[in-house]
């Protein structure tokens, strides 16, 4: 459960990177004047009062390079020790009071141990023993380390798994209360069929992220820049084929785990009001007949129709060509013929996905 707190922990990391539209001034989340009275009396200790004097008068980004420097510098022996992971952890402390990049600073390298900790700067061992990346570099695009990516390919992947075989296990006639504050809500089989799909979806994405090389070792915080910076960003690895390949049989399940779920809640005939998830569905979406046409086209039955726009699902278990679409490099709007349109059309989404990706138009 560890790890999978930790892919979405990296998931939210990621999603900032690619809607952060600037970088920090140094002034948001300012909560306090003198952002060291946020330190426990234990964690005063560990700092001279002129250094805390100093840190109090810096800007947000300030404390933040501080802090990297502290790592740094802790570092510099290949040991750590436990009062210096300490010291560098009251540091990212402070800046979480100063800038949100901070506060991801902080969350990450709160979790460690200095017995953790290995030689090399950038990487940390978790108690359970994977490889993680600290907070060391000024950006925060620097979590979507290439060893990362790799590792939770793996890693989770295996803990989804393990967490889908446990809801497997229970019955369709499930039923339970749980509460959330003050308000309790119904859990059913819907809820189950529910978490799922989206434990299947969470598998896939990190998929494609190691598929594509969706990584980055700069630090730039613009996705433009990942992509002007980065040879291999979005190019298929090597086993791409083999990865996106093993990706088919999860998406069917997700799809029919996501299908499952509204048939069974909007088969209820209960009062809805305390249920955990609800769905409705209007009288003119036919969910049975865009499943079998997207499954279908899966499994290589070809294209799905949806409006002007048709799809061959099949194509996306094999390596496309996403940098060079991405990038504009190539003159192809239907990007290895996964989408079928007008000209008009592939042209307007070719677009719209460049820029949502983050490379710059041609």
């Amino acid at each position: 459960m560890k790890k999978f707190v930790w892919l979405l922990l990296l998931i939210s990391v990621t999603t900032l990177v690619s809607g952060c539209g600037n970088d920090s001034d140094g002034t948001n989340g300012d909560s306090s004047d003198k952002v060291s009275d946020v330190l426990s009396t234990d964690e005063r200790t560990l700092f001279t009062t002129e250094e805390l004097a100093t840190i109090d008068s810096m800007a947000g980004e300030e404390i933040v390079v501080a802090a990297n420097a502290e790592l740094d510098s802790a570092n510099t022996d290949g040991v750590i020790t436990q009062d210096e992971l300490e010291r560098v952890n009251a540091y990212y402390k402070m800046a979480a009071e100063k800038t949100d990049e901070g506060k991801i600073l902080y969350s990450i390298s709160s979790v460690a141990t200095a017995a953790d900790l290995v030689a090399n700067v950038t990487s940390v061992r978790t108690s359970t023993g994977k490889m993680v990346y600290v907070p060391y570099e000024s950006h925060a695009v620097n979590y979507i380390k290439g060893s990362l990516v790799d590792s939770y390919y793996n890693d989770v992947t295996e803990d989804i798994n393990a967490s889908i075989a446990l809801l497997d296990q229970i019955d369709s006639s499930f039923n339970a209360e749980m509460t959330f504050g003050k308000t309790t809500y119904d859990v059913d089989y819907g809820d189950v069929l529910t978490l799922k799909a989206a434990l299947e979806t969470a598998k896939i994405s990190v998929a494609l992220a190691y598929a594509y090389n969706i990584k980055s070792e700069t630090n730039y915080l613009y996705v433009r820049d990942f992509v002007a910076q980065n040879a291999d960003f979005y190019v298929p690895s090597d086993d791409a084929a083999t990865v996106l390949a093993a990706q088919k049989s999860g998406a069917l399940a997700m799809l029919k785990d996501f299908k499952d779920a509204v048939d069974y809640i909007t088969a209820e005939t209960d009062s809805q009001a305390d249920d955990l998830v609800t769905a409705k569905v209007s009288d003119n979406f036919d969910l049975d007949k865009i499943y079998d046409g997207v499954v279908d086209s899966i499994n290589g039955g070809g294209a799905y129709q949806s409006g002007p726009f048709a799809y061959d699902f099949a194509k996306l278990f094999t390596p496309l060509a996403l940098r060079s679409y991405v990038n504009y490099d190539t003159v192809d709007d239907s990007l290895d013929g996964f989408m079928t349109a007008s000209d008009e059309d592939l042209e307007s989404v070719h677009r719209q996905i460049s820029r949502y990706l983050g490379a710059s138009i041609k």
